[in-house]
């Protein structure tokens, strides 16, 4: 049987994107995906593009990022692994806007990222 939400919320914690925010560094870096929250900091050295691409990004939300397959591209198994990361969910109301959202989109062109470890598997 599928858990209710109320044992979900009973084990995560909520957070406000305020809050979210403030983790953007190597040392600590959480990533918003779907609503869910996640502290991603111990993934990044193992990340195949390189912390770089991740940090890019850190503390802010990266659903519209990973869904875009022509700016980022992840297999089903790559993007399983966030499971093991979530600490949370986003508390309703308090995610970014839609313009933030845009604001935060970057290519690759953006970046400084290590794509000799990717395959499209």
């Amino acid at each position: 049987m599928a858990p209710s939400s109320n044992n979900f919320s009973a084990r995560f914690k909520t957070f406000t994107y305020n809050e979210i925010k403030k983790h953007c560094s190597a040392e600590d870096c959480w990533i918003i995906e779907s609503g869910k929250v996640y502290d991603i900091t111990r993934f990044l050295n193992q990340h195949p593009g390189g912390e770089n691409l991740i940090l890019s990004h850190a503390g802010n939300d990266i659903t519209n990022y990973l869904q875009d397959k022509t700016i980022h591209l992840h297999s089903k198994n790559a993007l399983n692994l966030l499971k093991d990361f979530q600490i949370g969910e986003v508390e309703d109301d308090i995610t970014p806007s839609h313009e933030e959202k845009i604001t935060n989109k970057k290519t690759y062109d953006d970046m400084d990222v290590d794509m000799s470890g990717w395959n499209e598997s």
